[in-house]
């Protein structure tokens, strides 16, 4: 089960992009100091530029892009490299926002 309070919270970079109304770098939002070290060589990548200048494109247009920014890597955030045991990529369809955030809290809680 993921508890809130083990989530660890991204950087101040974060919360200073927001309150600019700026959009935050994608490696600002990985918060878990382990996650951020596995992935670091990764963040200078082309592919991952491009990604970045993509999804920002997108934030700028005010295209409605899911997860809200501040939870792109909120699974990661939750749970060190440590402590990870399987991982599951998939597309959950949503109808609505903040629905899949409320299917994957009930799939934690089983």
């Amino acid at each position: 089960m993921i508890i809130a309070s083990r989530i660890v919270t991204p950087s101040r970079r974060v919360y200073e992009a927001r309150q600019k109304g700026d959009q935050p770098k994608l490696r600002d939002l990985v918060a878990c100091e382990f996650w951020h070290k596995a992935l670091e060589d990764q963040f200078s990548k082309k592919y991952f530029e491009n990604l970045e200048a993509f999804v920002h494109a997108e934030w700028r247009a005010k295209v409605e892009v899911f997860p809200d920014p501040w939870n792109v890597f909120r699974a990661l955030n939750a749970c060190p490299p440590s402590k990870l045991k399987v991982v599951i990529l998939g597309q959950v369809s949503r109808r609505k926002k903040g629905e899949s955030r409320e299917r994957i809290a009930r799939c934690a809680a089983r």
